[in-house]
């Protein structure tokens, strides 16, 4: 039996989206399965440096090629559902 392992990380991101794109620090869980180490996903994901002019609106965060949506309202950025 092979266990996933979970982790704690934080790592760079690109967030993009309303006409906007910046490099962010991002912490989040990373998930690694060792029949695809190379494959990690990430969950429980949150901008370590939120401030920022962008406007309220959907957006993308990249991170390490995979991609999760977000929604900004009232100046925070929120997973979108």
């Amino acid at each position: 039996m092979t266990k996933s392992k979970k982790e704690n990380v934080a790592v760079a991101g690109l967030l993009k989206g309303e006409g906007h794109e910046r490099k962010c620090r991002v912490s989040a869980v990373k998930t690694t399965h060792p029949l695809a180490p190379d494959s990690p996903g990430y969950s429980q994901i949150e901008i370590l440096d939120p401030e920022d002019k962008f406007p309220d609106g959907n957006y993308e965060l990249i991170i390490d090629g995979q991609s999760a949506r977000l929604v900004k309202r009232n100046g925070n950025y929120e997973p979108l559902a």
